[in-house]
């Protein structure tokens, strides 16, 4: 028979240090110090980082398990264990299935899975109490709990998942500086008044949107990128999915909480911009707001006052006061019972809006957006409406 040597798989723990080593470089935010201890023990033994990790996470579990410290077998404590993650573990070291959710129960029958997971937790909490002696949790009971095979299988789900997402998010920050660097690389027919993303702006989809909201943040004087984000947030939240609230979470986040924040960041800090960029700021928080979550999250950023200010700073700029009243109208048709009585802000913006109305008598759409906003003020607080217009002098 030939002899042909193969090579036999590294077990994931055998390795596990060095895996941990790969995470802090990966993580700059993990205290490399902390391995190689066991948390909580003072007593500075040089163990090694598999078993200071076993050691916690036994720990952590136990207190999680018995909060008051007692190790109780009745049937409500096993009713309250055995969904635990930790018995689904245990119970795919048993059957042989691979780690992750589903596992287990696409490989047993219900009523038998049912019998299997309280079976796992009366044995757990059994063997818990009879280590434990006086049915009491102690450190002794961590220490003999680290060794056990559930902990080290949650400790391997535990660290891969870890890893995995070091390397995401290392991933996400590199596409993040790729983005920025060819946005803003200065083509040979020069750039315009925002940058060209190549795609739809109703198509960036979430990475895309979330990359330019990271441009726009890294650089706050590139008008350029100000302004391109706030076409692309425009045109997102002007989407049915957006109004509809059917976009995934992270757009919707997006949009609504990052999408405010950053429209009214251009309207506070760049205030001797054209009046090109305000009106795209003030358009952005008019389709932001259309829904009740980014109407809130507009109010928190402080749009009122900035979309006010952009009012009184513009007045001959029809299109950005009829965003603007459009957004003051949707701040207020989604403000809750609770929320505080207009303040001074709404007088200065009550204020424009009758201004604008008399400088453009006969702009039908202005003369709209800005009736709607008085009504709403005028069913929210009457007595916070302008005073009407003098009559002209008699010839």
């Amino acid at each position: 028979s030939s002899s042909s040597s193969t090579s036999a798989p590294v077990p994931f723990f055998s390795a596990l240090p060095a895996a941990m080593q790969t995470l802090v470089s990966l993580r700059p935010d993990v205290d490399s110090s902390s391995i190689g201890s066991v948390p909580g023990s003072g007593s500075g033994v040089g163990v090694d980082s598999v078993t200071a990790a076993c050691h916690a996470l036994a720990s952590e579990t136990h207190k999680h398990l018995f909060p008051d410290g007692k190790i109780g077998i009745s049937e409500e404590a096993i009713g309250r264990h055995w969904g635990a993650d930790w018995v689904t573990r245990e119970l795919e070291g048993r059957e042989h299935l691979r780690l992750g959710g589903g596992a287990v129960v696409a490989g047993l029958p219900l009523a038998s899975l049912h019998a299997a997971r309280r079976g796992v937790a009366h044995s757990r909490l059994e063997l818990l109490r009879q280590e434990a002696g006086a049915g009491e949790v102690t450190e002794a009971t961590h220490v003999r709990g680290r060794s056990q095979g559930w902990v080290m299988r949650a400790l391997e789900v535990r660290e891969r998942a870890e890893l995995e997402g070091a390397r995401r998010e290392n991933e996400e920050a590199r596409l993040a500086a790729d983005f920025d660097t060819r946005l803003r690389a200065l083509p040979a027919e020069g750039q315009g008044e925002w940058y060209d993303l190549g795609v739809p702006l109703r198509e960036l989809g979430s990475q895309g949107l979330a990359h330019l909201v990271q441009v726009a943040k890294q650089h706050p004087d590139d008008l350029r990128a100000q302004e391109t984000l706030l076409r692309a947030l425009a045109a997102e939240a002007s989407t049915n999915r957006y109004r509809d609230g059917r976009a995934e979470e992270d757009m919707l986040r997006l949009v609504s909480v990052d999408g405010a924040q950053s429209a009214v960041h251009v309207l506070c800090e760049h205030r001797a911009a054209p009046a090109r960029v305000h009106w795209r700021a003030c358009q952005a928080l008019w389709h932001i707001s259309s829904t009740a979550r980014g109407a809130r999250a507009a109010s928190e950023a402080g749009a009122v006052e900035t979309v006010a200010s952009a009012m009184l700073r513009h007045p001959t700029e029809a299109a950005l006061q009829i965003a603007s009243c459009a957004t003051l109208s949707n701040i207020l048709r989604f403000r809750a019972a609770t929320d505080p009585p207009l303040g001074a802000f709404w007088t200065e913006a009550l204020g424009a809006t009758a201004a604008a109305m008399s400088s453009f008598p006969s702009d039908i759409a202005l003369q709209a957006r800005a009736s709607g906003l008085l009504w709403a003020v005028a069913t929210e607080d009457p007595l916070r409406l302008p005073p009407p217009p003098r009559p002209p002098p008699p010839p």
